[in-house]
């Protein structure tokens, strides 16, 4: 849900202006981090290299309303300007940034009567950065400075949202409203389109002794777009009709939801259409791709990946209703229903996955303990359903087929795109993964697939502690009652079509990744006789040997608050938490997964095994303080405090399979993201999800300082230091095991330092009311 909250036109008109600043000077420089296998003036010296890196970030508004027509017609406007700019530096590029997108809000309310009201809002949220890519001459490493020029190019992001709501007061105790809105976000989207460079293949260098991938040649893009297909766009039209209606003690509210979400995505290829990988020879003899080479060979992998263009839609739609009534005068309880809908579309408009009503319960009670609105009981079950999102049919229904070829090359390269002038003997095998043509939708999810559900329990209890204080606990419990993800894997099916005696099988024919019920029986139409037929089967778990999908959050939350008199005012909380499973959800954290969507959690039983535990996001406990002190009638000082506990610490590895099983095709181009790792004798073992401790507690102090002054009323001038202390401890170690999928050894950085706290940052707002 993406709440907003805008003010409002009223008689009187008033105007505002302000101005945020975060100066770059102000702030403090972010950590370096040494790796622990290179050495002072190597490329692979900093595994992490944020010192020199700046950011400045200034806004400016002026928003203001007021009667268009007194008591009829009022107007809200905000127009926001920016001048944003960055400076970001690697081992051997760097990037600069600047951002001066303009945006607004306008907002109309027309009081057609007293009792019909019409309101429309527009806003506009684009972000259009125009970036310069810079390359450091050879062998300058960690300058702190731009290079040489390489690329120029503009990125917008975000769209548009317009919303018309009608509230109709039809009587005294009857209400109904109607919303309609659309928003629209491009995501991404590069110009000029094609980008300089587009044409050149991706290349980039392997060294085998340091394990360093460094890039090379002319390219700027890793995927290329397919051309005048327009940005990737989603779009989301949404309907809502709903009503109150009071009878005696009973408040009923009833309505229904329609969504209809669309998804516009780009096919794309490599840059220059193909990948070329160059390993340094070594002086041994070696072997690739079951074939052995010499001492001081050069060998090349050329790999290609292509994609489709396609448009993809998701509608969810809800009927609801809710009565809250008053058992005594003391209690309230309220009882609600709700029936869900959901349907996920492929790029051809045919369902794939298609839940309907589902039946979400809600209840709660709030009780008056003492009948003098002292303190106060209350409670909520409730059942959610969480819909399948638009990313997952692009993922599933859509289709990505990747070749991969070894060769050996006699070291000679272009010396602009630096990729092997000619290719030699070929080693091995084409390794191919994915397919060339979109899957049926009757084979991209299971016939039998229960939508994901999620199961909450909140109690609470508040009190009046004194005339200032009060204070509260709540107890919090949610449980993923029925998961949903993908799995990947063949052998599985091979093996099933094997038993069943069918000898023709192709596993090739099955879609890329198929949607499911962890732990459930897979019911799902299959070529399984390798006719061309589908037939309706069922494969039992115990071919795919997923664990059931799990995922449980606690949690105990203690709060207080003490009302502002006397110049001051507090309020704080302490949280004992624990969040349990073997998934997060719909995106993995570790992986800093940005897309909601498909996982990779369940696509073999190997992604699977060692995960239930405490899960990534988990941190036992949490402290919040925040206070102000006014100083005087003009001036205020404000503090925030906030300590965390660490989160579990896991080891991350490739997928176990040997070169020569059909499952290595499949996921040889997976990141090290199994609990499959490598020790420090090189050695591949199961490990434990958070096995390797947590990360260390943390704490952050936000000051403030406000001053608004007698001899210009309507004028606030603000100062707010974030992590006034600087404090910089890790909040993320490095977790992968593995040093590389061709590498046997361990990686020599796993549990180094990998990220910190956001170092202190200040701003500084000026605002004027008139």
């Amino acid at each position: 849900m993406v709440n907003i909250v805008t003010k409002r036109g009223t008689n009187e008109w008033k105007f505002n202006g302000s101005t945020v600043w975060s100066p770059a000077d102000l702030a403090a420089s972010g950590r370096d981090v040494v790796s622990r296998s290179g050495e002072a003036g190597e490329r692979s010296y900093y595994s992490a290299y944020r010192s020199a890196d700046e950011q400045d970030e200034l806004s400016y508004s002026l928003s203001g309303g007021g009667a268009i027509v007194q008591d009829k017609l009022f107007f809200y406007g905000l127009l926001e300007g920016k001048k944003d700019s960055f400076d970001s530096y690697e081992s051997d590029r760097s990037t600069a940034g600047e951002n001066t997108s303009p945006n607004g809000l306008a907002k109309f309310d027309w009081y057609i009567t007293d009792n019909h009201i019409l309101e429309v809002t527009g806003i506009r949220n684009v972000e259009e950065t125009d970036y310069t890519e810079y390359l450091n001459p050879d062998d300058e490493y960690f300058t702190g400075k731009h290079g040489n020029e390489r690329v120029r190019y503009t990125e917008r992001n975000g769209g548009e949202i317009l919303i018309g709501k009608y509230t109709g007061h039809l009587t005294e105790d009857f209400t109904v409203g109607v919303l309609v809105g659309r928003l629209t976000n491009d995501s991404d989207y590069i110009t000029p389109d094609p980008l300089a460079g587009d044409d050149c293949p991706l290349v980039d260098i392997y060294d085998q002794d340091t394990d360093d991938v460094i890039d090379v040649g002319c390219w700027n893009n890793i995927d290329v777009r397919s051309l005048e297909f327009g940005p990737d766009n989603d779009e989301r039209k949404a309907l809502r009709l709903d009503a109150e209606w009071r009878i005696g003690e009973h408040t009923l509210r009833f309505g229904y939801d329609d969504e209809t979400f669309t998804s516009r995505i780009a096919g794309a290829e490599y840059s220059g259409g193909v990948f070329y990988r160059r390993y340094t020879p070594v002086d041994f003899e070696d072997s690739w791709n079951g074939v052995d080479i010499p001492a001081n060979a050069h060998v090349v992998r050329k790999r290609t990946r292509t994609s489709p263009s396609g448009r993809y839609e998701v509608k969810n739609s809800a009927l609801y209703l809710e009565d809250s009534f008053y058992v005594t005068d003391n209690l309230m309880l309220y009882a609600g229903i709700r029936s869900e809908s959901f349907d996920n579309l492929n790029a051809d408009g045919v369902s794939f996955v298609d839940a309907s009503d589902m039946t979400a319960p809600r209840l709660g009670f709030v009780w008056d303990v003492e009948g003098d609105a002292s303190s106060k009981l209350y409670a909520n079950a409730g059942r959610y359903y969480i819909p399948i999102a638009a990313n997952t049919n692009i993922r599933a229904s859509n289709w990505q087929y990747v070749t991969t070829e070894y060769y050996l090359y006699d070291g000679v390269v272009d010396p602009t795109t630096q990729a092997p002038v000619q290719l030699g003997e070929k080693l091995g095998d084409t390794l191919t993964s994915g397919r060339n043509s979109s899957p049926d939708p009757a084979t991209v999810a299971s016939a039998n697939l229960e939508p994901m559900l999620q199961d909450e329990l909140i109690l609470g209890y508040q009190r009046e502690l004194s005339d200032l204080w009060t204070g509260g606990v709540s107890f919090i419990y949610r449980e993923v009652k029925n998961g949903v993800d993908d799995y990947c894997g063949r052998q599985a099916f091979i093996d099933f079509a094997e038993d069943q005696g069918f000898e023709d099988f192709d596993a090739d024919t099955l879609s890329t990744c198929i949607i499911l019920n962890p732990g459930e029986a897979l019911e799902m139409d299959m070529d399984v006789a390798g006719d061309g037929v589908l037939q309706r089967v069922t494969v039992p778990n115990s071919y795919l040997q997923l664990a059931d999908y799990k995922r449980t959050y606690k949690a105990l939350e203690f709060n207080f608050e003490r009302a502002s008199d006397n110049g001051w005012y507090m309020q704080g909380s302490y949280v004992w938490a624990k969040s349990q499973g073997n998934s997060e959800g719909l995106v993995n954290s570790w992986l800093e997964s940005e897309s909601p969507g498909l996982t990779n959690d369940f696509d073999h039983k190997v992604f699977v095994d060692g995960t239930d535990g405490y899960l990534s996001n988990d941190r036992r406990h949490t402290f919040k303080l925040f206070g102000g002190y006014e100083l005087n009638e003009e001036m205020e000082v404000s503090a925030n405090l906030l300590v965390q506990s660490g989160r579990p610490v896991s080891c991350f590895g490739y997928a176990p399979f040997d070169v020569d099983e059909d499952e290595y095709e499949v996921f040889e181009r997976y990141a090290a993201s199994s609990l499959y790792c490598r020790n420090v004798d090189g050695e591949q073992e199961l490990t434990q999800r958070g096995q390797f401790g947590r990360t260390p507690w943390t704490y952050t102090v936000d000051l403030g300082f406000s001053y608004r002054p007698q001899w210009m009323k309507g004028l606030l001038l603000q100062a707010n230091v974030f992590n006034v202390l600087n404090s910089q401890r890790v909040t993320e170690y490095d977790e992968k095991g593995d040093l590389s999928l061709e590498d046997e050894g361990q990686n020599p950085n796993f549990l180094n330092d990998q990220n910190y706290q956001s170092p202190r940052s200040v701003r500084l707002t000026a605002r004027y009311s008139f």
